[in-house]
């Protein structure tokens, strides 16, 4: 095993510890906070653009403050709704399946997220460098590496849109 292996193993404990520290519905619910709120901010943006232009702001602040005024609405809602869940979970003690599915989800995130930095890596450094060889090289990072285009496939077999994978 070598350094690149430790180091991707340590980096998805880290994830996994996070997770059964936090549990899975503070876990999921913060990754599922960020995608709500980015969809609804733009949802929410020509409402929120007029109330600002009558506030006061100029085009490019009115913009500006409606896209992050929709996202921190529905982010600080999905996050409240997110602690109500993990509480009503602790009273009726089921705090532990909380635990062990945050666990397994914080493994899930880790991996994903490591797959991204991997994949830039690899793409952006030239073959020729040390690092991106013993990437390559890793047994670790060549599973982990799987991740991102399975996703990508996963995406596109839901959405029914037949796009190019370029992570394979």
């Amino acid at each position: 095993m070598g350094v690149v292996d430790v180091i991707i193993i340590v980096f998805i404990l880290v994830f996994a510890f996070k997770g059964t520290i936090n549990g899975f519905i503070t876990e999921a619910i913060s990754v599922l906070g960020i995608i709500l709120a980015i969809l609804c901010s733009y949802m929410l943006y020509d409402p929120l653009f007029k109330v600002m232009k009558a506030v006061g702001f100029g085009d490019n602040g009115a913009s500006i403050a409606a896209y992050i005024l929709g996202f921190l609405i529905v982010y600080v809602i999905v996050i409240i709704l997110g602690n109500l869940i993990h509480r009503t979970l602790q009273i009726i003690h089921l705090g532990w399946v909380n635990k062990v599915l945050g666990f397994s989800f914080g493994i899930l995130k880790g991996a994903f997220i490591a797959s991204v930095i991997l994949w830039i890596i690899v793409s952006v450094l030239p073959n020729k460098v040390k690092f991106v060889q013993d990437i390559k090289g890793a047994q670790s990072a060549q599973a982990v590496m799987k991740v991102l285009p399975y996703c990508y496939d996963r995406l596109n077999a839901v959405s029914n849109i037949d796009k190019f994978n370029p992570f394979k």
